[in-house]
């Protein structure tokens, strides 16, 4: 009976590894926008409203947010795999990556008045006119 259930239980930890393994990337990248954030907002709140701004609720919702990003990822990894297509797990990828940044920039906006996504997005027609005159 023990050698049954360990044997089982081998092949399960094995199955849900492979199953894994190519969403890993995904998911540290989604966990680490998503700590970025809440490490924003605990440093907005307290910039902004003081110590007694910060509300451990917050964080709660960030945990919230966590697991259903990662179950969206998860999910849409299952459906990719069973209609053997690879676009939908990546398109929620991109939309949950871009919600985070959005996130991000409107705390970055609250404390310094500066959009980074308007600086970044500024800068890019002045990158290629100095990559223009580098090879002229």
């Amino acid at each position: 009976m023990k050698s049954f259930i360990a044997k089982y239980w081998i092949a399960t930890i094995t199955s849900l590894t492979a199953f894994l393994v190519p969403v890993k990337p995904y998911l540290m990248i989604v966990g680490t926008a998503v700590v970025l954030d809440a490490f924003i907002a605990v440093y907005a709140a307290t910039k902004l409203g003081g110590a007694e701004a910060f509300q451990s609720k917050k964080l709660k919702d960030t945990v919230a947010k966590t697991v259903i990003y990662m179950g969206a990822i998860i999910l849409t990894r299952q459906i990719d795999l069973i209609y053997d297509m690879d676009t939908i797990m990546r398109i929620i990828f991109g939309v949950i990556l871009l919600t985070e940044l959005r996130s991000i920039d409107e705390k970055y906006f609250k404390l310094y008045g500066k959009s980074l996504f308007k600086y970044i997005f500024d800068r890019l027609p002045n990158m290629n006119k100095e990559k223009d005159k580098d090879n002229d």
